[in-house]
């Protein structure tokens, strides 16, 4: 079994262990962003507000971290929004 598990780690068979997915944290970059403007929240006062630093806030908005549930709940609750508005996946409209 032990040979089976190095061949697959050798050939890539195996992601590593620590999955990202990148279009779903885009989108929840998106949603934060579209939120906080909706809420008339630059990311200034969000900063202030949260207690976040600006370049955590820029970077979950750009998708390029993953947020912790608490950091989504700091975000939340300053713009007064359930959490799970945060992780909604909007459907494009194709019309």
């Amino acid at each position: 079994m032990k040979k089976v598990v190095n061949k697959r780690i050798a050939t890539g068979q195996y992601k590593s262990k620590h999955y990202r997915d990148e279009k779903f944290l885009l989108a929840v970059g998106k949603n934060i962003k579209r939120l906080r403007t909706f809420k008339g929240y630059s990311i200034d006062r969000l900063y202030l507000e949260s207690g976040l630093s600006r370049a955590t806030i820029s970077l979950l908005e750009r998708g390029l971290t993953d947020p912790t549930l608490s950091t989504l709940k700091r975000l939340a609750d300053t713009i007064c929004i359930p959490v799970h508005e945060l992780l909604v996946l909007r459907k494009r409209n194709t019309t």
